[in-house]
């Protein structure tokens, strides 16, 4: 009797862990991901070919491509991409129970200019990047926290037609969660109506963009 009851608890228990898998992940719209990618508290690795929509040379070069529109709105400067590196994994909310298979690619160049994008696998979308300048280039934010305004007006330009969402009004506040550098917040809405903002922070070399 013990035996057969462990048996059932696990047939139970996969039959949920197949529910979980195949009804939560399908459901997921591009702005839960963006909301995942910051909000994410388990990182499991995966094999590269294990149930990938994407494969390692498709995210390597959609981060190229990436790099090369952020640097068109003036958000980040080119990169000579002398390295690049990607790596999927599965990001899993605890909270939430929302999972997602995504992307993490690092391009970088012999002067020590770095850019790590989060790639959602099934849509091909950035959802978060950071990149480093270096100390022998032209600093990213020469004027110190006055640029906050102007950078975060392109970023609101590069998400609307990115992403296809939203801007609320147009403007930008400052972010009071992040006083040690200059940071900045914008609300968008997407096409259901939901709301999701984008927090945006630089400081002389580093810029990173992330979504809550």
């Amino acid at each position: 009797m013990p035996e057969a009851a462990v048996r059932i608890a696990d047939r139970q228990s996969e039959n949920k862990q197949e529910e979980f898998e195949t009804g939560t992940v399908s459901s997921f719209s591009l702005t839960d991901r963006l909301r995942l990618a910051d909000a994410y508290d388990q990182e499991m690795y995966v094999d590269v070919a294990d149930g990938t929509i994407l494969e390692r040379g498709d995210a390597e070069q959609i981060a190229d491509k990436i790099t090369e529109e952020l640097a068109l709105y003036g958000i980040v400067d080119p990169v000579s991409c002398e390295e690049r590196s990607a790596a999927p994994f599965m990001a899993v909310s605890s909270e939430n129970l929302d999972v997602a298979l995504l992307w993490r690619c690092t391009l970088s160049d012999e002067y020590g200019v770095r850019m790590t994008v989060i790639i959602d696998d099934e849509s091909g979308k950035m959802l978060e990047f950071l990149y480093y300048g270096s100390s022998d280039a032209t600093p990213v934010n020469e004027s110190g926290t006055g640029d906050i305004g102007a950078e975060a007006e392109k970023m609101r330009q590069f998400c609307e037609d990115y992403y296809g969402l939203k801007a609320i009004g147009g403007e930008y506040e400052e972010d009071t969660d992040y006083v040690s550098v200059p940071s900045a917040q914008v609300s968008f809405i997407d096409e259901k109506g939901s709301r999701i903002t984008l927090h945006f922070s630089l400081d002389p070399w580093m810029k990173a963009c992330w979504w809550s």
